[in-house]
Formats: structure tokens, C-alpha cells, sequence
């Protein structure tokens, strides 16, 4: 289904696993640790600054969100998380994190509505199969590589068609 949106430019992390940008921000916090409550995170999309975190009152002082929609995005995003962690459950995989963006419907019955205006695919998440780092099936096997060889390259399309084989059956 694709509608127009006026996109909002932030970016909603859910945070279900300890990992990531969040255990180098909180070193409090153990990798790894279950994080419940859920912990989200909006991230101001700004390629030239590198995306960088940015707090609720930032956001509605900047005039990108007003604080109802600021709990309506983390409220359904929250929801997604949860919807997306128990059918990744249901095949022995943690979902770790999800990153998802928000738009206004520009026209219709529901105009100026928010609504998840993104695709969510293999780099949308962090999931461990088995509930194990090492076993990772998304993106994160790419950025941690140091070199890319034509092997890893293989290994990374392997590991996205098993994600879209378990994705098709959710």
C-alpha cells in the first residue's frame, strides 16, 4: 500500500536488546541485557550529521512534531516492535532493535494523520537467530566488516534470502 506522506525527518528506534549505539552511549547497560520497558529513541535524519539522537522537547522546539504525535509515533512503534518480536519468536529469532519513519497523509479522510511511512525490511532491524550475536542475519554483519570480500558478500545475500524465506511465512 503506498499513500502520500509528508515524511517527518526522524528516525524511531525500538529497543528490545541492549546493542548498538545505545551500550556506547550507556555503558551502565550490558550488551545484551533485555530491555524492558522498551526503550525508544528518535533520531534526527541529517545524513551530514550522521543522524544524530534527539530528544523529545528538540524535536517539538524544532516544530517536526507536536508531543501528541510524538507519543503517537512512539506508541505505534512500540506496537510494532511487539508485533514483529513475537513473529520473529515464534522461529527461535531475538528482534534486538527496529528503526522505522513517520509521515503525515497529505490527502483523504485521514489527512495530517501520522502513519508509518517506510519500508521494513532486512535493514529496518537487528535480529539474532537463537537469541545469539554471533548468528546475525541483518545488516550489522556488513557494517562490522572491516574488508568486504566477494565471501562475505555471498554471505550476506545467503543470510537476507533466509530472512525473506522467514519473513514469507510470518
Amino acid at each position: 500500500l503506498v499513500t502520500r506522506c509528508t515524511m517527518i525527518p526522524l528516525e524511531v528506534v525500538v529497543r528490545g536488546v541492549a546493542a548498538g549505539s545505545l551500550v556506547r552511549r550507556r555503558p551502565d547497560i550490558a550488551r545484551g541485557s533485555i530491555l524492558v520497558p522498551r526503550i525508544v529513541e528518535f533520531f534526527l535524519k541529517d545524513d551530514a550529521k550522521h543522524d544524530p539522537l534527539i530528544e523529545p522537547e528538540e524535536i517539538v522546539r524544532g516544530g517536526l512534531a507536536s508531543p501528541h504525535e510524538i507519543g503517537l509515533m512512539s506508541e505505534i512503534a512500540r506496537i510494532t516492535f511487539e508485533i514483529l518480536a513475537h513473529a520473529w519468536r515464534r522461529r527461535e529469532t531475538l528482534l534486538v532493535d527496529l528503526k522505522i519513519e513517520f509521515g503525515r497523509l497529505v490527502s483523504g479522510e485521514g489527512r495530517g494523520n501520522i502513519v508509518i511511512a517506510d519500508v521494513i525490511d532486512n535493514d529496518s532491524w537487528r535480529i539474532w537467530p537463537q537469541g545469539r550475536e554471533d548468528l546475525m542475519l541483518d545488516k550489522q554483519l556488513y557494517r562490522d566488516l572491516a574488508e568486504v570480500t566477494p565471501a562475505d558478500l555471498e554471505r550476506i545475500r545467503q543470510n537476507y534470502e533466509q530472512v525473506a524465506e522467514l519473513v514469507n511465512t510470518f
